[in-house]
């Protein structure tokens, strides 16, 4: 499937939530998922980051940068 970027400005929504879900059991082992949020609301990154574990994924970084907010994860390979 290839890396995906996932741009959830301006706020995270229950739709967002809906379609992270959704997405990640397509994603294989090798590829990342990218989501940006705007740097304001970086407090949603714990509801993401709950459906990202929930699918097997562990979040490989996250931070600011200008105005945004990135998450980047990657499936737990057992």
């Amino acid at each position: 499937m290839g890396d995906i970027f996932l741009d959830f400005r301006p706020e995270v929504t229950k739709n967002h939530l809906e379609t992270l879900a959704r997405t990640l059991p397509g994603i294989k082992g090798d590829d990342y998922v990218m989501i940006i949020l705007e740097k304001e609301k970086a407090h949603n990154a714990r509801e993401l980051m709950q459906v990202l574990r929930e699918n097997g994924f562990e979040v490989d970084s996250q931070g600011a940068l200008g105005t945004e907010y990135a998450l980047t994860a990657k499936r737990l390979l057992h």
